[in-house]
């Protein structure tokens, strides 16, 4: 098999919203994460990451598991 092929780019943001099906698309995400050992950002207050500012790594919640 061709290595370009084999390369994936995994790198996904992914902004929730009110009735567009977000709910599911966030599940599906999540599982593909856990099963692809990646990391989530999950915010650390509230359910932003401080939008419209600035995305800041300070504002994530770090779980180490």
């Amino acid at each position: 098999m061709d290595p370009e092929c084999e390369k994936r780019d995994l790198n996904i943001a992914f902004l929730k919203t009110h009735k567009t099906g977000s709910s599911t698309i966030t599940s599906i995400l999540n599982r593909f994460a856990d099963m692809n050992n990646l990391e989530i950002a999950i915010p650390l207050i509230e359910n932003r990451f401080d939008w419209p500012y600035e995305f800041k790594v300070g504002k994530v919640d770090i779980i180490t598991l």
